[in-house]
């Protein structure tokens, strides 16, 4: 074959394959097993050699780390963007979730899975105000209340799919007024956890 036969592909830049690779792994999360999401099927995803996500990220745990950076800003990002009051169902938190849980339970160094603290005081305050918790709580109560957002949020996640006979629809719902209802009672206690 002659060099005036060959096509050149068009190459992309570092910036946008590192981008592209970070959506293609957030899609096939929606659809594929974690353990599935090899670099030959986030490659393939967006038509690019598996090469590509080793010269940009080293490793599949580095390209799984960005996904969990990108998942955090975007929630941030969608919550302070909202303003429906409540525990809202961010699929971009599902996500979040679904991959910390997944990445530390495979040995990943706790260190690389830690958001950046300027990241989570935002996510915080944010919860607070949709969780719609007394601004004026200690800080410690805001966490507390956070902690067990999250912790609900994570057990929904997690078990749902795995035991629909216990995470029934009416279980969620009625699980959800109680947490309301607990968070509530959280604000009324709140000055036993300065």
């Amino acid at each position: 074959m002659s060099p005036t036969d060959r096509r050149a592909k068009p190459r992309t830049s570092s910036t946008d394959a590192r981008a592209r690779l970070v959506e293609a792994v957030i899609q096939l999360a929606d659809t594929t097993p974690l353990p599935d999401l090899t670099a030959r099927r986030i490659a393939a995803e967006v038509g690019m050699d598996p090469n590509v996500i080793f010269r940009n990220f080293e490793s599949l745990e580095n390209l799984f780390v960005a996904v969990l950076r990108h998942l955090e800003e975007t929630t941030v990002d969608v919550l302070a963007s909202s303003d429906v009051m409540g525990l809202l169902p961010i699929r971009e938190v599902f996500l979040w979730i679904k991959f910390s849980s997944w990445l530390s339970l495979t040995g990943t160094d706790p260190a690389l899975l830690e958001a950046d603290p300027d990241l989570l005081n935002a996510l915080r305050d944010l919860t607070v105000r949709h969780l719609n918790i007394n601004p004026e709580m200690s800080d410690r109560a805001k966490s507390a209340a956070v902690v067990i957002a999250f912790s609900y949020m994570q057990a929904q996640v997690l078990f749902t799919p795995t035991q629909p006979q216990l995470f029934t629809d009416e279980a969620m719902r009625d699980s959800f007024d109680l947490l309301v209802a607990f968070i509530d009672q959280l604000g009324r206690q709140a000055d036993t956890l300065a």
